[in-house]
């Protein structure tokens, strides 16, 4: 019997692509993970990046709002520094205001001051709260305060309360006398309110420059050595008056 061997088949082209193919791209689940990932770097950069803006913001606005607020401060402490014992008259001279008046003129504070830019050498000066801030205004002439002849900056906007506090006075009363209304305060609080931050500050009220001080304290003096030398006199003619008898 005679045996024929027959070579094997060769593998088709098909089936010799298919197990060479190699493996290309990245499956649905791991597309999905890689953009939850990135969704979720995303949004913690966007909130620290926020946070951050939000931040310089706040801190460049109480920034700001100090800076006005000193300059109130170094306005109030220079025309505190100056006050002056000058009462005002209205226009027809039929009412007296007192030197120094905590809600006065229609503000919060007003008062009189000694100030070289002034033909009399002195101004009234006013500090008032109004809806889009706080004003400081100057008169020009000193007894004609419901004139409104004045002058007016805004210091600093965005103020919620505005309150001064002041010590030493009395009350005026009907007939009061002229000394009441000369008074000056011993200690003066100003409280300022802006973006819902208190600030305090506290100021001598005594004036510190008074040119005509000296110069009356003098003249006091010698009045009171002139009635004291009168009185002498007369005690000395009385006894000799009484020698002669």
């Amino acid at each position: 019997m005679k045996l024929t061997l027959k070579p094997a088949p060769k593998p088709t082209m098909q089936l010799m692509t298919c197990a060479r193919r190699p493996k290309l791209g990245f499956t649905l689940i791991e597309v999905l993970v890689a953009m939850a990932l990135f969704a979720l770097v995303s949004a913690m950069t966007f909130q620290g990046l926020h946070l951050s803006m939000t931040v310089q913001e706040a801190t460049e606005d109480r920034f700001h709002d100090f800076n006005e607020v000193q300059l109130v401060w170094t306005l109030m402490l220079r025309d505190f520094t100056h006050l002056a014992r000058r009462p005002i008259r209205n226009r027809y001279g039929t009412r007296t205001y007192r030197a120094f008046m905590p809600q006065g003129d229609g503000c919060a504070i007003s008062f009189t001051r000694y100030t070289p830019f002034s033909r009399s050498g002195m101004q009234r000066i006013a500090y008032c709260h109004e809806e889009d801030g706080l004003y400081r205004r100057v008169w020009s002439s000193l007894d004609r305060p419901d004139v409104p002849e004045y002058r007016e900056a805004l210091l600093t906007g965005d103020v919620d309360d505005f309150i001064v506090e002041a010590e030493g006075l009395d009350a005026v009363k009907e007939k009061s006398p002229q000394h009441v209304f000369e008074q000056l305060p011993t200690h003066i609080e100003v409280t300022l309110v802006v973006r819902d931050k208190e600030y305090t500050r506290n100021f001598p009220g005594l004036s510190f420059y008074d040119p005509f001080r000296d110069q009356n304290r003098s003249t006091k003096d010698d009045d009171k050595k002139e009635d004291d030398a009168k009185e002498d006199d007369k005690e000395d003619a009385k006894a000799d008056d009484k020698a002669d008898d």
